[in-house]
């Protein structure tokens, strides 16, 4: 059996210190953390905190270009701990505003770039021997969920920028040129303000600009030169941020801390990326489906395709159910782990199991139904384009028992000239030439007879038994 089978957690693995970036910038040294789900407590006080200013480790400032075709887990660009990456893609702290961190599931090509920066200022930290610190405020009792205490917190600048170039090549050229410059100023402490006229121009042209940084006013920036200008002109301010946490063990500080949160458990590391990987790759495919949902189909289905517009909706909110469902059973499931609740596992029975098993099929069949209607969509947009009104069959409730008389007085007026293509997706997709030549026939017939209406009827819905696309004809004679 591989080791991806079967993942054994060892009792009591409880590391002298790990370390945090600082997603939540409230933590402080001696903050409380609780470490089966990554989220700060209450703060503790002591009576000797450390400080040191000017830290001399230098500034690092990266250009990264984008490979092709890629959906980016942003939390591995920005080089968040593992650890923490599955806790936030689970949402296991529950901490509002988390969710921003993952909500960028654009595809990432040759014309995307990245830029991350780090400038530390300042830290603070505890002694390194828990003997010489003095705590003011102890713990009245140990039923607190931290694990661990915030010992050392570093302070400074840190960000990642995703960049959208256009795709023309000799623009992307420049672009690269003018932020290989900006990153280099920023990491020799030189002035983005002397950029050219020239270079700002070229700037201009980036499509789109992302930032995610532990610095809030830098995040709503939309232009890479604003947020190098506001880092250069709030340096004296910019330490007060943190950067980093380094937590160590309550057991190192309560020796009488032995109660259920003493155990801590480091998930195996094939383990946790097995977990990460199908989660992220299920937020991509939820937040894919979104922004089908919510974008100017939903409009046009409401008014053309009303049946099926309805049937989105009740599979979407299922779909969003099961994932509800499934992120939550993988949370628990973490926690278990992280507190020694849960030690023998299988990664195969984690993630190949039915409640994944309908998730991925509700997944599936939702996102394949979208296709079809996007593409029922494009066809009637080309319709309206070539003067057809697009009709629903099933609107005007025609069934098995019509002829061709009834069908058309169901679906015009009496005293309307006219043209009828009655066809359904079958019919189109098996006779695709059959149904352009008609089209195109007619469309022509419409340039010799302004008067013509020109209907396009959709039988797929409808009860209508239609064996072959034929095309109805107004019993009047049309005046040329």
């Amino acid at each position: 059996m591989s080791s991806l089978e079967t993942a054994k957690v060892s009792k009591d693995i409880f590391p002298s210190e790990i370390h945090r970036v600082a997603i939540d910038s409230t933590g402080r040294v001696g903050s409380l953390y609780d470490g089966y789900r990554d989220c700060i407590l209450q703060r503790l006080e002591f009576h000797k905190i450390e400080e040191t200013f000017n830290i001399t480790e230098p500034r690092q400032c990266e250009l990264i270009n984008g490979q092709h075709d890629q959906n980016p887990n942003i939390l591995k660009i920005m080089r968040i701990q593992e650890e923490l990456r599955l806790s936030l893609l689970l949402n296991i702290s529950k901490k509002p505003g988390t969710d921003t961190m993952i909500d960028y599931c654009q595809p990432i090509n040759k014309c995307t770039r990245f830029i991350q920066y780090s400038s530390l200022k300042r830290e603070e930290k505890l002694p390194d021997n828990p003997a010489n610190i003095k705590i003011v405020n102890r713990l009245p009792t140990f039923s607190t969920a931290a694990t661990h205490i915030i010992t050392k917190v570093y302070f400074g600048v840190s960000l990642t920028v995703i960049l959208q170039l256009p795709n023309v090549p000799n623009t992307v050229e420049a672009i690269d040129k003018v932020l290989i410059t900006l990153c280099n100023r920023l990491q020799n402490h030189q002035s983005a303000y002397l950029l050219t006229t020239y270079e700002k121009n070229v700037l201009e042209k980036i499509v789109h600009t992302r930032v995610y940084s532990n610095i809030p006013h830098l995040k709503n920036l939309t232009k890479i030169w604003d947020v190098c200008c506001l880092i250069q002109q709030n340096q004296c301010y910019l330490g007060t941020y943190p950067i980093s946490y380094t937590l160590r063990s309550m057991k190192d500080f309560f020796s009488e801390y032995d109660g259920g949160n003493a155990q801590f458990n480091i998930l195996p590391e094939e383990f946790n990326e097995a977990i990460e990987n199908y989660v992220f790759q299920l937020i991509v495919s939820m937040k894919t489906l979104e922004n089908s949902m919510t974008r100017d189909m939903p409009k046009f289905l409401c008014e053309y395709l009303k049946r099926q517009f309805n049937n989105i909706q009740t599979q979407w909110l299922d779909v969003k159910k099961k994932f509800t469902n499934e992120i939550e059973r993988l949370s628990n499931l973490v926690v278990e782990i992280r507190s020694c609740r849960t030690n023998n596992f299988m990664i195969h029975d984690t993630l190949y199991n039915n409640e994944q098993m309908a998730m991925q099929t509700s997944v599936t069949d939702l996102t394949q139904y979208l296709k079809c209607l996007e593409k029922k969509e494009y066809f009637i947009r080309n319709l309206h384009r070539r003067r057809f009104q697009y009709l629903n069959a099933d609107v005007y409730k025609i069934d098995k028992t019509d002829n061709e008389k009834r069908i058309a007085h169901k679906l015009v007026n009496d005293n309307q000239y006219y043209r009828i293509i009655c066809s359904n997706d079958c019919l189109n997709e098996n006779n695709i030439n059959e149904l352009e030549k008609l089209i195109s026939n007619l469309t022509e017939e419409l340039k010799h007879n302004p008067n013509l209406y020109l209907i396009y009827a959709d039988f797929s819905n409808s009860s209508f038994p239609l064996a072959n696309m034929m095309v109805l004809q107004s019993p009047k004679t049309l005046l040329k």
